[in-house]
């Protein structure tokens, strides 16, 4: 079971690495935000809580960073700091 476990942990972490890797000088490749799966929905957080963090919502990791580079980069063009409603893709 252990090696299941390490498998997809690898997978998930070269699909991560994948959208960096397109996406460079994203937010969420600069920043390298927490990505986690609670609730059925991929969750890519930059902060200590999706309440006062930067977060984006998907159905899968990759939706998640790109919600999160949307509500990163609407945070940057309204001059919000802090969290102000998730930005939820299933883009991509």
């Amino acid at each position: 079971m252990a090696t299941v476990h390490k498998r997809e942990t690898e997978e998930f972490a070269d699909t991560i690495e994948l959208y960096f890797v397109a996406h460079p000088q994203s937010p969420s490749a600069v920043h390298r935000p927490r990505v986690f799966f609670r609730n059925n929905v991929w969750v890519a957080l930059l902060g200590r809580s999706i309440e006062e963090g930067i977060v984006g919502l998907g159905s899968t990791a990759r939706a998640a960073l790109a919600a999160f580079d949307a509500q990163y980069e609407g945070d940057l063009r309204s001059g919000t700091s802090r969290y102000n409603g998730a930005w939820i893709s299933d883009a991509l």
